[in-house]
């Protein structure tokens, strides 16, 4: 009796069967059984609430971030890149207040070189650490949202890596958490070549204009100008190279310098077939703009052409080669008198004969003797005394 009277029943189902139960009692007594009794149970439905839909009201109580598809562009050695459209929302902000935004790269591959940073606001805290920007205290989504539009992406690194960086924004208030939000940040290096700047660097464009004054020798054709050399990589360079590009006569036209200006460790090595003038060695930039200066230039044969000469100068410090500087080089002809050569073949220009008392006239030149003029191909007169 003690046993049946804690009999119960229980029905687990989400949505049970509502059907009439019907659970038959008997016993026994080793002998006879009795009859058979009943309990019937009424199964009662109840109105449950609809949570598929108080699901798909916590998904939407989560704060959202918006942030721009197009990437952001950082060049190198700029104070930093705007990224500049990235916001928050979040509708049930009354009920639960923002409270945290985090702002990741997830991919530094500079480093400590690669930087997030914003500007506080309110009651707002801002720290940058282990690559995350964090945004949080007490606050509106007004005041979250205008310390958010303050973020900025640097990179301090002297030549970065140029694979674009992720930055992974995430919004949290007391209960939820946003779906993150990434935006792209692409690496543009700077042009980082070494400058020639013949003409120096307070005039527009690199090239010189220089005058050849015929039969002087040995010119200077860079030192009357305040030309510069300049590496951003670094204060070195290993080479310039110096080529005279379009002789009329290679092997009478000369290009020089003074290597051993300033006690300068530089080596210079000249090919008078290619007309390249080659300054070689590792030496400081200031090293090698002092060598340049001492170029020179020679024509030792007036009979050569008049166009003007095009000297081209090209640095390298091991990475890049700098764009090419040119040195024009102008002609002032002087008019040379004529020459005369008496005596043809013979050494010298003079010509010595003998007359014998009473004989014949004798020539006074050598049958091969020459008069010419570079400068003219006439001449006004002829005067023999």
């Amino acid at each position: 009796e003690e046993v049946a009277s804690l009999i119960q029943y229980q029905n687990t189902a989400d949505e049970p069967d509502f059907t009439v139960r019907t659970i038959t009692f008997t016993a026994n007594d080793g002998l006879l059984e009795s009859q058979e009794y009943t309990t019937t149970v009424n199964l009662l439905p109840v109105n449950d609430p609809p949570r598929l839909q108080i699901e798909l009201d916590i998904g939407n109580m989560a704060p959202v971030i918006i942030a721009p598809q197009d990437p952001f562009i950082f060049v190198e050695g700029s104070p930093f890149v705007h990224l500049t459209g990235v916001t928050v929302s979040d509708q049930f902000t009354s009920k639960f207040p923002l409270r945290l935004i985090t702002v990741l790269i997830t991919n530094p591959f500079d480093l400590l070189n690669d930087i997030l940073s914003a500007q506080p606001y309110g009651n707002l805290n801002v720290e940058f650490a282990n690559f995350t920007l964090t945004i949080d205290g007490h606050g509106s989504i007004g005041d979250f949202q205008r310390v958010l539009s303050t973020l900025r992406y640097t990179n301090l690194a002297k030549g970065p890596d140029t694979t674009p960086r992720i930055v992974e924004i995430i919004a949290q208030d007391e209960n939820f958490e946003s779906d993150p939000m990434s935006v792209l940040v692409d690496i543009k290096l700077q042009d980082r070549r070494p400058i020639v700047d013949l003409n120096g660097p307070g005039v527009p464009g690199t090239d010189v204009v220089v005058t050849y004054i015929e039969g002087n020798g040995s010119q200077s054709i860079l030192d009357q100008f305040p030309l510069s050399l300049s590496n951003r990589r670094s204060n070195v360079l290993l080479n310039i190279e110096i080529t005279l590009t379009n002789p009329s006569n290679m092997s009478l036209e000369l290009l020089d310098v003074d290597i051993t200006v300033n006690g300068s460790n530089i080596t210079a090595e000249y090919d008078n077939i290619t007309g390249a003038l080659e300054l070689l060695g590792e030496a400081p930039v200031a090293e090698y703009e002092a060598v340049l200066r001492t170029l020179t230039y020679e024509l030792v044969d007036n009979t050569s052409s008049y166009e003007p000469r095009l000297i081209t100068i090209v640095a390298f410090d091991g990475n890049q080669f700098s764009l090419e500087a040119v040195s024009m080089v102008t002609f002032d002809s002087v008019n040379d008198p004529p020459l005369f050569d008496l005596n043809g073949d013979g050494f010298g220009y003079n010509f010595v004969t003998d007359f014998t008392e009473n004989g014949p006239p004798v020539a006074l030149t050598d049958v091969n003797m020459t008069l010419f003029d570079v400068d003219n191909t006439s001449l006004s007169s002829l005067t023999v005394t």
